[in-house]
Protein backbone atom coordinates (compact mmCIF):
# COMPACT_ATOMS: atom_id res chain seq x y z
CA UNK A 1 0.00 0.00 0.00
CA UNK A 2 2.73 2.63 0.75
CA UNK A 3 4.65 1.74 -2.27
CA UNK A 4 1.70 2.26 -5.00
CA UNK A 5 0.98 5.74 -2.60
CA UNK A 6 4.44 6.64 -3.14
CA UNK A 7 4.30 5.98 -6.91
CA UNK A 8 1.36 8.33 -7.23
CA UNK A 9 2.73 11.23 -5.46
CA UNK A 10 5.78 10.90 -7.72
CA UNK A 11 3.92 11.20 -10.73
CA UNK A 12 2.19 14.05 -9.71
CA UNK A 13 5.22 15.57 -8.92
CA UNK A 14 6.34 15.12 -12.78
CA UNK A 15 3.13 17.09 -13.70
CA UNK A 16 3.48 19.85 -11.67
CA UNK A 17 6.97 20.58 -12.91
CA UNK A 18 6.95 23.95 -14.24
CA UNK A 19 9.25 24.73 -18.12
CA UNK A 20 10.69 27.70 -17.21
CA UNK A 21 12.25 28.28 -20.45
CA UNK A 22 9.18 28.34 -22.17
CA UNK A 23 7.70 30.50 -20.02
CA UNK A 24 10.18 33.31 -20.30
CA UNK A 25 10.13 32.88 -24.36
CA UNK A 26 6.22 33.37 -23.52
CA UNK A 27 6.57 36.57 -21.74
CA UNK A 28 9.11 37.62 -24.26
CA UNK A 29 6.94 37.23 -27.28
CA UNK A 30 4.21 39.04 -25.37
CA UNK A 31 5.98 42.11 -24.52
CA UNK A 32 6.92 42.54 -27.80
CA UNK A 33 3.34 42.57 -28.91
CA UNK A 34 2.43 44.85 -26.30
CA UNK A 35 5.10 46.91 -27.09
CA UNK A 36 4.19 47.30 -30.72
CA UNK A 37 0.41 47.75 -29.97
CA UNK A 38 1.82 50.50 -27.72
CA UNK A 39 3.53 52.23 -30.85
CA UNK A 40 0.77 51.30 -33.26
CA UNK A 41 -1.51 53.55 -30.68
CA UNK A 42 0.65 56.40 -30.26
CA UNK A 43 1.25 56.83 -34.04
CA UNK A 44 -2.87 56.37 -34.55
CA UNK A 45 -3.30 59.00 -31.37
CA UNK A 46 -0.69 61.48 -33.17
CA UNK A 47 -2.08 61.70 -36.19
CA UNK A 48 -5.75 61.98 -34.91
CA UNK A 49 -4.30 65.06 -32.82
CA UNK A 50 -2.86 66.63 -35.55
CA UNK A 51 -6.34 66.16 -38.24
CA UNK A 52 -8.01 68.24 -34.87
CA UNK A 53 -5.53 70.88 -34.27
CA UNK A 54 -5.35 71.59 -38.22
CA UNK A 55 -7.81 74.39 -38.97
CA UNK A 56 -10.96 73.86 -41.51
CA UNK A 57 -9.79 74.84 -45.15
CA UNK A 58 -6.52 75.77 -44.34
CA UNK A 59 -4.30 74.81 -46.95
CA UNK A 60 -0.95 72.60 -46.54
CA UNK A 61 1.91 73.94 -47.91
CA UNK A 62 3.92 72.24 -50.67
CA UNK A 63 7.11 72.82 -48.79
CA UNK A 64 5.36 70.62 -45.79
CA UNK A 65 4.59 67.54 -47.68
CA UNK A 66 7.76 65.99 -46.86
CA UNK A 67 8.59 64.55 -43.16
CA UNK A 68 11.71 62.57 -41.53
CA UNK A 69 11.83 59.02 -40.92
CA UNK A 70 12.53 58.27 -37.26
CA UNK A 71 14.87 55.54 -38.00
CA UNK A 72 16.73 57.07 -41.19
CA UNK A 73 16.52 60.81 -41.19
CA UNK A 74 15.74 60.57 -44.60
CA UNK A 75 12.71 62.35 -46.27
CA UNK A 76 9.09 61.05 -46.67
CA UNK A 77 6.62 62.56 -49.21
CA UNK A 78 3.26 63.20 -47.56
CA UNK A 79 0.40 62.02 -49.77
CA UNK A 80 -0.72 65.55 -50.94
CA UNK A 81 -5.16 66.16 -49.34
CA UNK A 82 -7.72 65.28 -52.15
CA UNK A 83 -8.62 69.18 -51.28
CA UNK A 84 -5.08 70.50 -51.60
CA UNK A 85 -4.82 68.50 -54.67
CA UNK A 86 -7.94 69.75 -56.11
CA UNK A 87 -6.63 73.71 -55.39
CA UNK A 88 -3.35 72.88 -57.27
CA UNK A 89 -5.13 71.72 -60.13
CA UNK A 90 -7.53 74.59 -60.19
CA UNK A 91 -4.79 76.72 -59.97
CA UNK A 92 -2.73 75.31 -63.28
CA UNK A 93 -5.97 75.34 -65.14
CA UNK A 94 -6.94 79.37 -64.35
CA UNK A 95 -3.16 79.94 -65.34
CA UNK A 96 -3.99 78.35 -68.80
CA UNK A 97 -6.47 79.83 -69.12
CA UNK A 98 -5.36 83.26 -68.49
CA UNK A 99 -2.69 82.53 -70.84
CA UNK A 100 -5.38 81.37 -73.69
CA UNK A 101 -7.48 84.49 -72.91
CA UNK A 102 -3.70 86.73 -73.07
CA UNK A 103 -3.23 85.03 -76.35
CA UNK A 104 -6.78 85.46 -77.81
CA UNK A 105 -6.49 89.34 -76.60
CA UNK A 106 -3.08 89.39 -78.34
CA UNK A 107 -4.22 87.97 -81.54
CA UNK A 108 -7.26 90.35 -81.20
CA UNK A 109 -4.90 93.25 -80.58
CA UNK A 110 -2.62 92.15 -83.95
CA UNK A 111 -5.94 91.70 -85.88
CA UNK A 112 -7.30 95.35 -84.93
CA UNK A 113 -3.92 96.48 -85.80
CA UNK A 114 -3.58 94.85 -89.16
CA UNK A 115 -6.42 96.30 -89.43
CA UNK A 116 -5.90 99.66 -89.04
CA UNK A 117 -2.65 99.31 -90.86
CA UNK A 118 -5.16 98.30 -94.16
CA UNK A 119 -7.59 101.16 -93.55
CA UNK A 120 -4.50 103.40 -92.93
CA UNK A 121 -2.92 102.01 -96.28
CA UNK A 122 -6.58 102.17 -98.22
CA UNK A 123 -6.51 105.67 -97.23
CA UNK A 124 -3.42 106.55 -98.19
CA UNK A 125 -4.04 104.94 -101.76
CA UNK A 126 -7.33 106.67 -101.67
CA UNK A 127 -5.50 110.09 -101.25
CA UNK A 128 -2.85 108.85 -103.35
CA UNK A 129 -4.94 107.74 -106.09
CA UNK A 130 -6.85 111.53 -105.75
CA UNK A 131 -3.88 113.29 -106.05
CA UNK A 132 -3.21 111.42 -109.26
CA UNK A 133 -6.60 112.37 -110.53
CA UNK A 134 -6.15 115.70 -109.71
CA UNK A 135 -2.87 116.15 -111.47
CA UNK A 136 -4.73 114.23 -114.58
CA UNK A 137 -7.37 117.06 -113.77
CA UNK A 138 -4.86 120.18 -113.58
CA UNK A 139 -3.01 118.64 -116.46
CA UNK A 140 -6.14 118.16 -118.83
CA UNK A 141 -7.04 121.95 -117.86
CA UNK A 142 -3.54 123.49 -118.53
CA UNK A 143 -3.44 121.51 -121.22
CA UNK A 144 -7.03 123.69 -122.38
CA UNK A 145 -5.28 126.06 -121.83
CA UNK A 146 -2.35 126.13 -123.37
CA UNK A 147 -4.60 127.02 -126.19
CA UNK A 148 -5.94 130.44 -124.32
CA UNK A 149 -2.21 130.82 -123.50
CA UNK A 150 -0.75 130.89 -126.89
CA UNK A 151 -3.93 132.04 -128.60
CA UNK A 152 -1.93 135.30 -129.91
CA UNK A 153 0.73 133.34 -130.97
CA UNK A 154 2.44 131.65 -133.45
CA UNK A 155 4.56 128.52 -134.50
CA UNK A 156 6.44 128.24 -137.45
CA UNK A 157 8.38 125.04 -138.09
CA UNK A 158 8.90 121.80 -139.79
CA UNK A 159 7.31 118.21 -138.59
CA UNK A 160 8.57 118.51 -135.38
CA UNK A 161 6.71 121.75 -135.07
CA UNK A 162 3.59 120.43 -136.37
CA UNK A 163 2.75 118.13 -133.77
CA UNK A 164 1.60 121.09 -131.43
CA UNK A 165 -1.72 121.00 -133.54
CA UNK A 166 -1.39 117.02 -134.69
CA UNK A 167 -1.82 115.97 -130.80
CA UNK A 168 -4.34 118.90 -130.34
CA UNK A 169 -2.40 121.18 -128.01
CA UNK A 170 -2.50 124.32 -129.65
CA UNK A 171 -5.32 125.45 -132.53
CA UNK A 172 -3.86 124.89 -136.30
CA UNK A 173 -4.16 128.71 -137.00
CA UNK A 174 -1.48 129.10 -134.65
CA UNK A 175 0.49 126.60 -136.29
CA UNK A 176 2.31 126.97 -139.07
CA UNK A 177 4.27 123.93 -140.00
CA UNK A 178 5.39 121.57 -142.92
CA UNK A 179 7.18 118.64 -143.99
CA UNK A 180 10.85 118.92 -144.75
CA UNK A 181 10.24 122.36 -144.00
CA UNK A 182 14.03 124.36 -144.06
CA UNK A 183 14.61 128.56 -143.44
CA UNK A 184 15.18 128.62 -146.40
CA UNK A 185 11.87 127.62 -147.82
CA UNK A 186 10.03 128.81 -145.06
CA UNK A 187 10.60 132.44 -146.68
CA UNK A 188 7.84 131.67 -149.09
CA UNK A 189 5.20 131.17 -146.14
CA UNK A 190 5.73 134.43 -144.52
CA UNK A 191 2.62 135.19 -145.70
CA UNK A 192 0.98 132.78 -143.45
CA UNK A 193 3.08 133.83 -140.40
CA UNK A 194 1.72 137.13 -141.13
CA UNK A 195 -1.98 137.05 -141.55
CA UNK A 196 -2.32 135.69 -138.05
CA UNK A 197 -0.79 138.65 -136.51
CA UNK A 198 0.85 137.50 -133.76
CA UNK A 199 2.40 138.91 -130.29
CA UNK A 200 4.82 136.25 -130.45
CA UNK A 201 6.99 134.10 -133.11
CA UNK A 202 8.02 130.52 -132.29
CA UNK A 203 10.46 129.40 -135.08
CA UNK A 204 11.95 125.67 -134.42
CA UNK A 205 13.66 125.13 -137.76
CA UNK A 206 17.76 123.51 -138.82
CA UNK A 207 17.11 119.65 -138.85
CA UNK A 208 16.50 119.34 -142.52
CA UNK A 209 19.08 122.19 -143.09
CA UNK A 210 21.62 119.99 -141.66
CA UNK A 211 20.62 117.11 -143.78
CA UNK A 212 21.15 119.01 -146.72
CA UNK A 213 24.59 119.42 -146.30
CA UNK A 214 25.29 123.47 -146.48
CA UNK A 215 27.30 125.00 -143.93
CA UNK A 216 26.62 126.20 -140.46
CA UNK A 217 27.32 129.78 -142.02
CA UNK A 218 24.84 129.63 -144.88
CA UNK A 219 22.47 128.56 -143.02
CA UNK A 220 22.58 131.18 -140.41
CA UNK A 221 21.97 133.63 -143.50
CA UNK A 222 19.03 131.93 -144.55
CA UNK A 223 17.66 131.91 -141.20
CA UNK A 224 18.19 135.79 -141.10
CA UNK A 225 16.47 136.18 -143.66
CA UNK A 226 13.79 134.65 -142.60
CA UNK A 227 13.57 136.54 -139.70
CA UNK A 228 13.91 139.62 -141.16
CA UNK A 229 11.18 139.34 -143.53
CA UNK A 230 9.31 138.55 -140.94
CA UNK A 231 9.76 141.44 -138.85
CA UNK A 232 9.58 144.18 -141.74
CA UNK A 233 5.83 142.70 -142.39
CA UNK A 234 5.07 142.90 -138.69
CA UNK A 235 7.06 145.22 -136.95
CA UNK A 236 7.30 145.05 -133.11
CA UNK A 237 6.73 141.63 -133.15
CA UNK A 238 8.60 139.20 -130.99
CA UNK A 239 10.82 136.50 -132.49
CA UNK A 240 12.06 133.96 -130.59
CA UNK A 241 14.96 131.38 -132.20
CA UNK A 242 14.30 127.43 -130.71
CA UNK A 243 17.42 125.55 -130.93
CA UNK A 244 17.70 122.37 -132.90
CA UNK A 245 16.83 119.87 -131.07
CA UNK A 246 19.49 116.66 -130.82
CA UNK A 247 19.06 113.76 -132.14
CA UNK A 248 19.54 109.58 -131.39
CA UNK A 249 23.11 108.12 -132.36
CA UNK A 250 20.93 105.63 -134.64
CA UNK A 251 20.22 108.39 -137.11
CA UNK A 252 23.43 108.69 -138.14
CA UNK A 253 23.16 105.03 -140.11
CA UNK A 254 20.30 106.79 -141.78
CA UNK A 255 21.53 109.73 -142.19
CA UNK A 256 25.14 110.36 -142.09
CA UNK A 257 24.85 114.45 -141.83
CA UNK A 258 22.23 114.63 -139.14
CA UNK A 259 24.12 114.07 -135.91
CA UNK A 260 24.83 116.05 -132.56
CA UNK A 261 28.10 117.73 -133.71
CA UNK A 262 26.77 119.01 -136.94
CA UNK A 263 24.02 120.26 -134.85
CA UNK A 264 25.77 121.90 -132.20
CA UNK A 265 27.89 123.53 -134.82
CA UNK A 266 24.33 124.53 -136.36
CA UNK A 267 23.23 125.69 -133.20
CA UNK A 268 26.28 128.39 -132.58
CA UNK A 269 25.61 129.56 -135.72
CA UNK A 270 22.51 130.68 -134.82
CA UNK A 271 23.52 131.98 -131.04
CA UNK A 272 26.00 134.22 -133.04
CA UNK A 273 23.00 135.41 -135.41
CA UNK A 274 21.15 136.35 -132.49
CA UNK A 275 23.74 138.35 -130.59
CA UNK A 276 23.33 140.88 -134.18
CA UNK A 277 19.56 141.25 -134.02
CA UNK A 278 16.99 141.83 -131.31
CA UNK A 279 15.87 138.70 -131.36
CA UNK A 280 15.89 135.82 -128.20
CA UNK A 281 17.58 132.82 -128.10
CA UNK A 282 15.75 130.00 -126.81
CA UNK A 283 18.63 126.47 -125.95
CA UNK A 284 15.46 123.81 -125.39
CA UNK A 285 17.70 120.94 -126.06
CA UNK A 286 18.58 120.28 -122.31
CA UNK A 287 14.71 119.27 -122.42
CA UNK A 288 15.41 115.71 -124.51
CA UNK A 289 18.87 115.25 -122.90
CA UNK A 290 17.50 114.85 -119.03
CA UNK A 291 14.84 112.19 -120.62
CA UNK A 292 16.34 110.33 -123.33
CA UNK A 293 12.35 108.69 -123.73
CA UNK A 294 10.59 111.56 -125.10
CA UNK A 295 12.46 110.15 -128.56
CA UNK A 296 10.05 108.63 -130.58
CA UNK A 297 10.94 105.16 -132.04
CA UNK A 298 12.87 107.24 -135.30
CA UNK A 299 16.04 108.97 -133.07
CA UNK A 300 14.13 112.27 -134.49
CA UNK A 301 10.64 113.27 -133.82
CA UNK A 302 9.01 114.00 -130.11
CA UNK A 303 6.48 112.18 -128.49
CA UNK A 304 3.84 114.04 -126.69
CA UNK A 305 4.78 114.12 -123.82
CA UNK A 306 7.66 116.58 -125.03
CA UNK A 307 5.32 118.86 -126.60
CA UNK A 308 3.87 119.37 -122.93
CA UNK A 309 7.07 120.02 -121.32
CA UNK A 310 8.29 122.46 -124.07
CA UNK A 311 4.85 124.33 -123.54
CA UNK A 312 5.93 124.47 -119.97
CA UNK A 313 9.08 125.69 -120.24
CA UNK A 314 7.73 128.38 -122.55
CA UNK A 315 5.46 129.80 -120.10
CA UNK A 316 7.89 129.94 -117.74
CA UNK A 317 10.67 131.29 -119.34
CA UNK A 318 8.41 133.62 -122.00
CA UNK A 319 5.37 134.06 -120.96
CA UNK A 320 5.85 134.71 -116.84
CA UNK A 321 8.78 137.02 -117.42
CA UNK A 322 6.62 138.80 -119.84
CA UNK A 323 4.01 139.84 -117.14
Amino acid sequence: MKKGKIGIIHKRKNRIKINYKRLSLSFMIAFIIILAIVKVSEEILAKSHRDISKKPGQETSIHDDTDKDTEGDLPIKKKIPLNVEKNISNKKTNEINIEKVDKTEKKAEKRKEGKVEKIDKVEKEKVDINEEINKEINKEEKAKNYKEIFKNDLFLGDSITDSLSFYGLLDKPNVVAKLGLTARKAINIVDDVVQNKPNNVFILLGSNDVSTGESSRQFSNEYNELVQAIKSRLPGVNIYINSILPVEAKVKRKDPLLTNKNINDFNRALIDMVGLEDIRYLNIAPIVEKDPNLFEPDGIHMKYKFYKIYLDYLIENVKKTKE
